[in-house]
């Protein structure tokens, strides 16, 4: 089993997800293994790190469009989903499985729920430009060369690189809903 991402399917455009996709054409090359890529979508737990933007600027905000909605997970989900399937071992050859949490949500609606959840009603999204993003990213100590590959894999989603090949069914649906994980960005925004 490998944790792979949505938009492992590319080989180039993705940015910092290109090597999950050599990571899967690499296990996929070795002679009778038996491997499952879970392509995850966004991680919720990925909002932590805007805590200190909501904080000090009172405002969400990254680099992607606030309209568009995109698959999110919460990584409880794909641990339990993992332990399924290892617990199954019904995967033979080489195999990916979606997993696109509850719903998709723009990042817009995120910014309502969580500011629901903190208090703060009224918190508003910002789509940053991406030469501000990348500039943002070396001034929090990023390396320049990381950060560019992380926007290219922002320019990949504008370009839709990050949506799943096949669309969501019940296999690749999650339990854990945006409003439940709020309760724990709550918590750690109030720590």
């Amino acid at each position: 089993m490998s944790l792979s991402s949505i938009g492992a399917n590319h080989p180039v455009g993705t940015g910092v997800i290109v090597g999950l996709h050599d990571l899967e054409m690499a296990l996929n090359n070795l002679d009778s293994l038996n491997v499952l890529h879970l392509r995850a979508a966004f991680f919720m737990e990925n909002f932590f790190m805007n805590i200190g933007l909501i904080k000090n600027m009172g405002i969400n905000g990254m680099p992607a469009a606030g309209e568009i909605p995109m698959p999110v997970i919460a990584s409880q989900d794909i641990g339990a989903y993992a332990a399924k399937r290892l617990s199954a071992l019904d995967f033979s050859g080489s195999s990916y499985q979606y997993l696109l949490g509850e719903r998709d949500v723009s990042m817009k609606e995120v910014t309502s729920v969580l500011g629901e959840a903190i208090g703060k009603p009224d918190l508003s999204y910002v789509q940053f430009p991406l030469e501000q993003a990348k500039q943002g990213m070396i001034g929090a100590g990023v390396k320049p060369n990381l950060a560019e590959l992380y926007i290219e894999m922002y320019r990949g989603a504008a370009e839709g690189k990050l949506m799943p090949e096949k669309p969501r069914d019940a296999e690749s649906t999650t339990p854990t809903s945006l409003e439940e994980f709020s309760r724990t960005f709550a918590a750690v925004y109030n720590r």
